[in-house]
């Protein structure tokens, strides 16, 4: 299936407006019913609901694509806010969206670069090979035969981000979590900016070669000529994602060992380069012959300053020791905690915070932390930001929202579920997590 992109700011509303619609009027069906229901019936009665409307949620996303559909993959990630139905439903954002017309990628080449494909490269396949939210991605060879990826910008997606966030707010207003929803839509917002320039994202990935300089990864070479600020053309590394790696029956050293390399990745980056690949799809990530991983898909990148890495640090030392009053220090530090200590009850500490913590610290009680033997380990996580969620009138009380940690947090359960499926052994105590 191959689909237009609506552009014009009234057919995208109408898009929004009308699944907002159906959603509202099966919310209000629901509600009717529920005081002549059972227990049991308002719990089957919610997941139905639950369930319909992230499905129109789903479709209206993918429609729209850009800007609206990289909300979706990226609130998917959101364990806390986000009921468990709405959260499945938006991570096929991930990988169901169907492929751009051809007429209009060759259309935007053109524009961007000022020939045609067949003009600019040696070969040009207009088929994709691979797309996603803000742009899909194409197989060339340049005109001296080198391998490239070709990464097209969706056409007037740059042109639609603020009013695509108002979008999104509008359809995800009634939510009772409205207020963190919309500080983390704030974040995104700021990247989608940045994500939409691929001119930005060569210079992210020019600079990860020159600093990252970790002998077990390779990142590809920017064609800078080929390249404008809605194509980007870039050396095609070789390589499988996960899934396709794991059919190969990988031995439990190599699984080990990649699992380590991107684990390492992450912390090098956060503790010492102060940015991070902040994208945690495991498709950014190739697994190549000699062992080494391939890093691609630099548009999403998060700076960090150098205070924030620091306080990040010590307070993931802090909670490896069991440290409350050093925790709430932090947390007051970085805005995050409202209150002092001695104002946040012994029912919260004890059911909310005390158990998210005992569960975050597990991986640094032991030199090598087995995913393997700790297959529910996010499952786990998954339970208590659940349970964060439902007692979030409580919470307010008590925290806001750091920014900061929007994208730090969600990478690194994005790599810790990664390391569940490839069930490897991995390091992770080390001079920024124990102490």
């Amino acid at each position: 299936m191959k689909e237009n992109i609506p552009k014009s700011k009234l057919k995208r509303s109408g898009v929004a407006a009308l699944a907002a619609a159906k959603v509202g009027a099966r919310q209000l069906s629901h509600l009717s019913k529920r005081p002549f229901l059972s227990k049991q019936q308002k719990e089957e009665q919610t997941l139905t609901t639950d369930t319909a409307n992230a499905d129109v949620i789903f479709k209206a996303l993918v429609q729209l694509r850009g800007t609206a559909l990289k909300v979706a993959q990226m609130l998917s990630m959101e364990t806390d806010l986000l009921p468990e139905k709405y959260r499945k439903e938006l991570a096929k954002s991930y990988y169901q969206v169907p492929p751009l017309n051809r007429s209009l990628i060759r259309k935007e080449i053109m524009q961007e670069l000022g020939a045609t494909p067949e003009q600019v490269f040696k070969s040009f396949d207009d088929q994709a090979f691979a797309a996603a939210s803000l742009g899909q991605v194409h197989h060339a060879v340049s005109q001296t035969n080198a391998q490239i990826a070709v990464k097209v910008q969706y056409p007037g997606i740059d042109s639609t981000i603020m009013s695509d966030i108002q979008l999104i707010k509008q359809l995800l207003r009634p939510m009772k979590d409205y207020k963190e929803i919309k500080a983390v839509l704030e974040e995104i917002e700021e990247r989608m900016n940045e994500e939409t320039n691929y001119l930005l994202e060569a210079g992210n990935i020019d600079w990860f070669a020159a600093h990252l300089q970790m002998k077990q990864v390779t990142i590809p070479k920017v064609y800078h000529e080929q390249s404008s600020k809605r194509v980007l053309s870039m050396q095609r590394l070789e390589g499988m994602h996960l899934m396709e790696w794991l059919k190969t029956n990988p031995s439990q050293q190599q699984r080990d060992t990649a699992a380590q390399t991107v684990y390492d990745i992450y912390m090098r980056s956060v503790f010492e380069l102060h940015r991070f690949h902040a994208d945690p799809n495991v498709g950014n990530y190739l697994f190549q012959k000699d062992g080494n991983i391939g890093l691609i898909d630099f548009g999403c990148v998060k700076t960090l300053s150098p205070q924030f890495s620091l306080q990040y640090s010590t307070l993931n030392q802090a909670v490896d020791r069991g440290d409350f009053e050093k925790i709430c220090e932090i947390y007051r530090e970085l805005g995050v905690l409202k209150v002092q200590r001695e104002d946040i009850s012994d029912t919260f500490y004890e059911t909310i915070l005390a158990p998210f913590f005992d569960w975050y610290s597990k991986p640094y009680k032991h030199e090598y932390f087995d995913f393997s033997k700790h297959q529910g380990y996010t499952s786990e996580g998954l339970k208590l930001a659940e349970n964060m969620r439902k007692n979030r009138s409580e919470e307010r009380n008590y925290v806001e929202v750091n920014k900061d940690f929007v994208y730090s947090d969600r990478t690194l359960y994005g790599l810790y579920k990664m390391f569940e499926v490839m069930g490897a052994k991995v390091r992770m105590q080390n001079k920024w997590t124990c102490g």
